[in-house]
């Protein structure tokens, strides 16, 4: 059977797998298999942090590894909660094996809430395990019981929290200090194992509160590919070695010198970025009849689909301005998270103020 004859679903789905079988990608659902696996060998737990950019293949290594386990212990991966609607419960995702009298769910992922706090995050991780709200009135005393008998009776060994820098960037130390005490609480009363996953800056979490610092395993960051300028480089060969996986009965070219280069100054060297590139190629090469991806494809794609002006998108350029196009990137890069250092430190300064001005005024 030829790629042509091929379902399109199932040839899109293809190079998303094959993408993803990378050693950066290999490295980062390592972090999560050891965290797993810690669990039981020490009387308390232990943190881990997956900490990179966006898109740069975090969240497809989560959900990767907890596929891995539900498939060894015949289980599946569902996401929401059962006495919740799934649009309000899709920030959850566990790995569930239905046993005769109840469920076990040895992996359980949070997605953080945008504006996080302690009570609110204890809040959300036992809307994650009890599957509905607890009442307004229950106490964070009466949480944490909760949690520890649920976390046990469900064979909880490892829980996941996605997009945690949400706690760095809305809170300022006193309460990014307080929030990280869910962790700590999680760790110390049931014994379970967590890994934080977020951007860089995720990690102020740590520093902010000692005693997470001191329950720190290992922090893992997911390095981009460097630039590659010779065929012999690490880069060209991850994408020669795609290129013979692409769905097409025609050799596509992205592993040329040329290609690898502009592949780089979009993506930056991220192995999820690549993969999102050439998932929306594949994609749109053949929703328009093409026999295989190049660089005209990729240019179509860039210039489509991400709105990228010509000017800057790298596959539309001479060799001698794609350096041009990355550095002007990375300026767009510092700016924006130097602005949003700015609107931190502002809003940590205007919640100061009110918490002053209200011990004055009481």
């Amino acid at each position: 059977m030829t790629w042509t004859d091929t379902p399109k679903a199932d040839r899109i789905a293809h190079i998303g797998r094959t993408v993803v079988a990378t050693p950066t990608h290999v490295e980062t659902m390592s972090v999560f298999r050891k965290a797993f696996e810690r669990f039981g060998t020490r009387r308390e737990g232990m943190v881990s942090f997956v900490l990179a950019e966006t898109r740069a293949g975090k969240t497809t290594a989560i959900e990767e590894f907890m596929h891995e386990v539900a498939a060894e212990i015949g289980g599946s991966v569902g996401t929401g909660t059962t006495e919740i609607d799934r649009n309000e419960g899709s920030a959850v995702m566990s790995v569930v094996v239905v046993r005769e009298t109840f469920l076990e769910r040895p992996v359980i992922k949070v997605a953080v809430d945008s504006m996080p706090s302690y009570k609110a995050l204890f809040d959300d991780v036992l809307t994650a395990v009890l599957g509905m709200r607890p009442p307004r009135s229950m106490t964070t005393t009466q949480m944490k019981a909760a949690l520890s008998r649920q976390l046990a009776a469900q064979k909880t060994r490892l829980l996941v929290f996605d997009e945690v820098q949400h706690i760095a960037e809305h809170r300022g130390p006193e309460g990014i200090y307080k929030a990280a005490d869910v962790f700590k609480e999680l760790m110390k009363t049931a014994g379970v194992q967590i890994v934080l996953v977020g951007l860089e800056h995720a990690e102020e979490i740590r520093s902010v509160n000692d005693q997470l610092g001191a329950m720190t395993i290992q922090v893992h960051r997911i390095e981009p590919y460097a630039a590659p300028t010779d065929e012999h480089d690490e880069f060209v060969k991850l994408l020669r070695g795609l290129e013979g996986e692409m769905p097409f009965d025609e050799s596509s070219d992205i592993g040329s010198i040329d290609v690898a280069q502009r592949i780089h100054a979009h993506t930056d060297g991220f192995v999820g970025r690549i993969a999102h590139l050439l998932t929306d190629a594949v994609e749109h090469a053949i929703e328009t009849g093409l026999d295989r991806v190049d660089r005209a494809v990729l240019a179509s794609v860039v210039k489509r689909y991400r709105g990228v002006p010509d000017a800057l998108n790298p596959f539309l350029v001479e060799d001698h301005e794609v350096a041009t196009i990355r550095a002007a990137k990375k300026k767009a890069v510092r700016q924006a998270r130097e602005a949003a250092e700015v609107r931190q430190t502002k809003a940590a300064g205007v919640r100061q103020r009110r918490r002053s001005l209200g011990t004055r005024g009481g």
